[in-house]
């Protein structure tokens, strides 16, 4: 097929054509912008509104004829898991206790996770530290680093995991001293 356009003509044909691409392009790109702005504008509300309304106040102003019993005494038994925990925890958070557990934690023993419990039976806060150590001496100098910490009453590195070549995974039995 015979083209009959002029150079000039192409050449103009072309930009044309590149001009209604970057349009177009500029176009597309600028709706999907408005759309990354709108939800993160609506994120961001959504986040502030959930910051602004305290949870103890949403507690304090619902009456206890219209709420549920279950919750009340969900409520009355969190206030008092809390109570005790403030009588064994006058002057200490558990903060402090990971701070301590992460100062004494050499750079060869990595922490993956840290649970606490409070156990209402024989009231003693406990906590499980799982994580995974390079080599076996250096979990055994871990643990009889924390031994000597007085914040805790016991330490337990139960045997099997000193056995066991699990790649050096393991987890630390910790019971924390009662401050009364």
């Amino acid at each position: 097929m015979a083209n009959l356009l002029t150079n000039e003509a192409k050449k103009k044909l072309v930009r044309e054509r590149k001009i209604r691409e970057l349009v177009l392009s500029l176009g597309l790109l600028a709706v999907l912008l408005l759309i990354a702005v709108v939800l993160n504008v609506s994120l961001w509300l959504s986040f502030r509104i959930q910051k602004d309304i305290p949870i103890a106040k949403g507690l304090a102003t619902s009456s206890p004829s219209s709420a549920p019993v279950n919750s009340i005494k969900e409520t009355v038994q969190i206030k008092e898991k809390l109570s005790l925990l403030s009588k064994w925890w006058p002057n200490n958070t558990w903060s402090s206790v990971v701070a301590k557990v992460e100062k004494i934690r050499p750079a060869t023993v990595k922490i993956s996770q840290i649970t606490g419990l409070l156990s209402e039976k024989d009231n003693t806060i406990s906590l499980a530290i799982s994580g995974q150590a390079l080599g076996r001496q250096e979990l055994v100098k871990f643990v009889d680093d924390l031994k000597k910490e007085k914040a805790f009453s016991k330490v337990d590195l139960p045997i099997d995991y000193l056995l066991s070549t699990a790649k050096g995974q393991f987890t630390i039995n910790l019971e924390i001293k009662n401050n009364d």
